[in-house]
């Protein structure tokens, strides 16, 4: 909010949206959702929109003077402006009928203030002594902060979502099997819930040690097989058992032969075979593991995006939610 540097702003937006809202209360709700007071770029204008917003969730009206006394009671009156300041904030709109384009434009701004922001702590993270991978997922973790503050939703009409949905209607009346989602190879499975949906959080929960990583394996090596004619890509963390415990279970899967004696070599040549050729089926399929200790969300997320970016990503599994850190 320094006046002094080039940095992108529309102030002229940013009193325009102020001095509509002295004409219009009313607007509070479409201001309130569209922009925070940290969004503009005179620490001023972000004093008042504060105040403003202070009186709407007390009830209380807004006007020149109840704005006034709320900033007086700060001691940010006559850092404002004082009270003639105001006056003229309401004075220089004539409707508040562009009080959307005025959100708009201050938000443009904003976003753009931040990107720079965030540019500059990743350029001083890459003068650390930083490893290239964390350091890049810190720059994308960042950058994508930064994105989702752009995505804010408001309410929709039904009429709206109506559409919405008739449409992914029409698609799946094609789709074979009644699976509008992901094939998850348990026929019994699919028919409860057409498949996995996208977006859906599934949890497996029971007892200890009753095979709740061993179905999830299962469920990660059917995803990979039956969707996208193979090429389904599954990413799995596991926060417990190493890449290669996990690759021994998915193999114990689909081979047959238990796990204890993939561990301990015990094969007989039959078991021996029928390892060798389920680990060639295997090796075909897009599964990504990460055994890294300590993940955390960020790190999940931003290792998601990448494979996302890639197509490689159709399925997560993490093993288990409770090891993930903050």
């Amino acid at each position: 909010m320094n006046a002094g540097r080039s940095l992108p702003s529309f102030q002229d937006a940013e009193r325009a949206l102020l001095g509509s809202l002295f004409l219009d209360p009313g607007k509070m709700p479409v201001a309130i959702d569209g922009v925070t007071e940290y969004d503009f770029f005179n620490a001023n204008h972000g004093y008042i929109f504060q105040a403003m917003k202070e009186l709407f969730q007390d009830n209380q009206s807004i006007d020149y003077a109840s704005v006034s006394y709320v900033l007086e009671r700060k001691q940010l009156i006559d850092r404002i402006g004082g009270l003639t300041y105001l006056i003229q904030l309401g004075n220089m709109v004539p409707s508040t009928e562009h009080i959307e384009t005025y959100i708009e434009l201050i938000m443009d701004a904003s976003l753009k203030r931040q990107v720079i922001d965030v540019s500059h702590k990743i350029a001083e993270e890459g003068l650390k002594d930083v490893d290239a991978r964390t350091y890049l997922e810190f720059a994308e973790e960042k950058i994508f902060e930064v994105s989702q503050k752009r995505r804010t939703s408001s309410f929709t009409e039904i009429s709206q979502v109506l559409t919405e949905v008739k449409e992914k209607i029409e698609q799946n009346k094609n789709k074979t099997g009644g699976i509008t989602g992901v094939n998850t190879g348990f026929p019994n499975l699919n028919k409860i819930t057409s498949g996995f949906q996208p977006e859906e959080l599934i949890i497996l929960a029971a007892r200890p040690s009753v095979g709740k990583s061993a179905f999830a394996m299962n469920l990660a090596l059917n995803v990979a097989k039956n969707n996208k004619n193979g090429k389904a890509g599954v990413a799995i963390f596991s926060l417990e058992m190493s890449n290669d415990q996990l690759t021994a279970r998915m193999l114990s899967c689909e081979s047959g032969v238990e796990n204890r004696k993939i561990r301990t070599g015990d094969l007989s040549p039959k078991e021996w075979q029928f390892l060798e050729s389920t680990s060639q089926v295997v090796s075909r399929l897009n599964v990504f593991f990460d055994d890294s200790a300590g993940v955390t969300i960020s790190d999940i997320r931003a290792k998601c995006r990448k494979l996302k970016q890639e197509d490689k990503l159709d399925f997560v599994v993490i093993d288990y939610l409770q090891l993930i850190k903050g």
